[in-house]
């Protein structure tokens, strides 16, 4: 009985040990995207107050504006496309 119960406990130990190991690429992941997505929010949102200089050095009128500001909108709209599709390959957990 001594025998088994002791392979038992160095079974359960070294399924403690393997479990124990940190992931750090998870980590280091989740937090590559943050700034990457608080960068390109802040890039959105800063890109209405900045067409105003822009506008005035390059000397664009209205109508030309308002073209780079809907190119603008519509290269962000579209990278959200593969960007939401690069989660589908990873086993992530949703809601």
């Amino acid at each position: 009985m001594s025998v088994s119960q002791g392979t038992i406990k160095k079974q359960s130990e070294a399924k403690l040990s393997v479990s124990k190991e940190k992931n750090t690429g998870g980590v280091l992941l989740t937090t590559a995207l943050m700034a990457g997505y608080s960068m390109i929010y802040m890039d959105k949102n800063m890109i209405s107050t900045a067409i105003i200089p822009i506008a005035e050095q390059f000397h664009l009128t209205t109508s030309q504006t308002g073209l780079i500001m809907s190119l603008f909108f519509l290269g962000y709209s579209l990278m959200q496309i593969p960007g939401d599709g690069s989660q589908i390959g990873l086993d992530i957990k949703r809601y």
